[in-house]
C-alpha cells in the first residue's frame, strides 16, 4: 500500500511541475558588434500599431549609422521612427528617415557634446512603430547594406544584422 501511495504522490508532483518556456531571443544569440531587433518576435493583433527597437549590441566608437530596414508593404506599414538613447549625449542625435516602399533608410548621426565624438556600448538606436495590415507572418530585416561609421567616417565591421518576426492574428 505504501508503494502505491508513494508512486501516486510522485505522479502528482510530476504533473504539478511546470515546463519552463525559454526565450530564444536573437538579441542574445547575436555575435557582437551587431544591429539587432529587440524583441525578435512579436505576436500582434492584425490592424494594430506596435513598436520594436533596433538596438546596437557592443558597438564601440560609433559616430553615425545608415540602417536599411526591409519590410513587406502588403503586411506592414511603417508609421514612425524615433531616435533612441544610444546616441544621446547632451545633444539629441540627428535622424533622417526615408520610406522607399519596401524598405526604409535611417540615417542617424551622433551630435558631439564637445567632449566625445562617438557613442559606445549597447542600447536602443531607434524605435520603429509599425502597423500590421493583415493576418499572417512577416519580417523586418536589417539589410547587410547597412553601415556603421566612426568619427573619421571609417566603416566599423558588424558581425550580425538582425531580423524581426511579426505574427499577426
Amino acid at each position: 500500500m505504501k508503494k502505491i501511495i508513494i508512486s501516486f504522490l510522485c505522479f502528482i508532483m510530476f504533473l504539478a511541475c511546470e515546463v519552463p518556456e525559454y526565450d530564444f531571443n536573437e538579441f542574445y544569440d547575436a555575435d557582437p558588434p551587431a544591429l539587432v531587433f529587440q524583441p525578435f518576435l512579436k505576436k500582434v493583433v492584425a490592424g494594430s500599431v506596435n513598436r520594436v527597437d533596433i538596438e546596437a549590441l557592443e558597438i564601440n566608437g560609433t559616430a553615425g549609422m545608415y540602417i536599411k530596414m526591409e519590410y513587406d508593404p502588403d503586411f506592414v506599414a511603417i508609421k514612425e521612427v524615433v531616435a533612441g538613447e544610444f546616441f544621446t549625449s547632451t545633444n539629441q542625435p540627428m535622424a533622417i528617415v526615408e520610406d522607399k516602399g519596401t524598405y526604409i533608410e535611417i540615417y542617424i548621426v551622433y551630435l558631439s557634446d564637445g567632449i566625445s565624438q562617438s557613442a559606445s556600448g549597447s542600447g536602443v538606436v531607434v524605435e520603429v512603430a509599425f502597423e500590421s495590415l493583415k493576418t499572417g507572418k512577416s519580417q523586418l530585416n536589417i539589410s547587410d547594406q547597412s553601415k556603421v561609421v566612426d568619427a573619421n567616417n571609417e566603416g566599423l565591421v558588424m558581425n550580425t544584422f538582425g531580423f524581426f518576426i511579426i505574427d499577426a492574428r
